[in-house]
């Protein structure tokens, strides 16, 4: 499934959680300030999207790795809102058709195309991403399309299925087990977040039984 997101627009997550900053559902951060952990990974994802936003160019394709539920999509459209990107979101295997009609939701062609799940789509999408991200273009039944200002990250929890020509194309950026005092801050955040008062005790219990999965709490 494919679909275009607008800043502005409701950003679902892989479990279809709303991430409307209006609507008191939301439970995942909305803001660098608001996002708990990884605090190396953050730094150099923001200093790549702070970078390509001041020189007026595309963000690097990103590889973000990591284990499920541990805010891989959060960062991605974090990272969207940094530089300004639209994003088009593809969560299940697709063909290259699909890949190439993702491409055109894009507002005038450019933005960001994220991959959720990535190392789950077949060797023939694998394929057009490489050659999307080498030589700027795709090729399918409609024909070749040139996409030169679209930013690929892809997500995922296995990256060793990921074929290695493509990996090499991406800056890879592998996410730390999170701590027990994160994982509380976390919890303390989601509860404000939902207008739940937690006690500090509380909050760091289900920090505990979370076993160090955001998502999980």
């Amino acid at each position: 499934m494919s679909s275009t997101l607008g800043l502005n627009t409701p950003l679902p997550s892989i479990d279809g959680e709303s991430m409307d900053p209006d609507d008191p559902r939301t439970l995942r951060p909305l803001r660098w300030e608001d996002y708990v952990g990884q605090d190396e990974l953050v730094r150099k994802l923001r200093i790549k999207c702070q970078a390509a936003f001041n020189l007026g160019r595309p963000l690097d394709h990103l590889i973000i790795s990591g284990t499920l539920g541990s805010g891989k999509t959060t960062l991605a459209h974090l990272a969207a809102q940094e530089t300004g990107d639209t994003v088009a979101t593809i969560s299940r295997p697709v063909k290259v058709d699909d890949l190439m009609q993702a491409l055109w939701d894009l507002p005038a062609e450019t933005g960001i195309l994220f991959l959720d799940e990535a190392h789950q789509q077949p060797s023939t999408v694998q394929h057009a991403l490489l050659t999307l991200t080498e030589e700027q273009y795709i090729d399918s039944k409609w024909g070749a399309a040139a996409f030169p200002f679209v930013t690929v990250i892809m997500a995922t929890t296995e990256r060793q299925k990921i074929n290695l020509p493509l990996q090499s194309r991406f800056s890879i950026l592998d996410m730390d087990d999170y701590t027990h005092d994160a994982m509380t801050q976390i919890v303390e955040g989601m509860a404000r977040r939902a207008n739940v008062e937690f006690d500090h005790d509380t909050c760091a219990a289900l920090a505990t039984a979370a076993c160090g999965v955001p998502r999980a709490a």
